[in-house]
């Protein structure tokens, strides 16, 4: 979750990052694909397998870059590796993944929550960003 980010944007304080791509997807989008498939009902959407992703792929980098810009906001993200960051082991493992795997997916990931709600729905992360700026601002 990038809120975990915000003391540290709006501290202005270095955030070091992994080379991971990530494709955020806001929680109201996946509310909103919840809703179709229950109101749709089962006959179009049992045995169904739906990607949560946004319309966009991103570095983390990149992520906290347009959030601080966003907020005024200047931060340095110095990359580094993820097996060096000093974290607990699962979470080492999910940057590993990102870092290692998720760069060679195809962008965007998936377009299943476009599918399923309508493109001029899918919250892209710069939209997301300025309804949420207040956070870390």
């Amino acid at each position: 979750n990038v809120l975990a980010y915000a003391d540290s944007i709006r501290n202005g304080l270095d955030i070091p990052c992994t080379n991971g791509l990530y494709s955020p997807v806001d929680v109201d989008n996946i509310g909103q694909c919840a809703a179709v498939c229950l109101l749709e009902g089962p006959e179009k959407h049992h045995g169904k397998y739906y990607e949560m992703s946004g319309p966009d792929v991103f570095s983390t980098d990149q992520m906290i870059q347009i959030m601080a810009s966003a907020a005024g906001k200047s931060v340095k993200t110095p990359i580094v590796s993820a097996t060096s960051l000093p974290v607990p082991s699962y979470l080492k493992q999910c940057l590993i993944l990102g870092e290692e795997v998720l760069p060679r997916c195809v962008t965007p990931f998936n377009n299943d929550v476009g599918d399923l709600i309508g493109t001029d729905k899918w919250t892209t992360f710069v939209q997301w960003v300025e309804s949420n700026k207040t956070a870390w601002a």
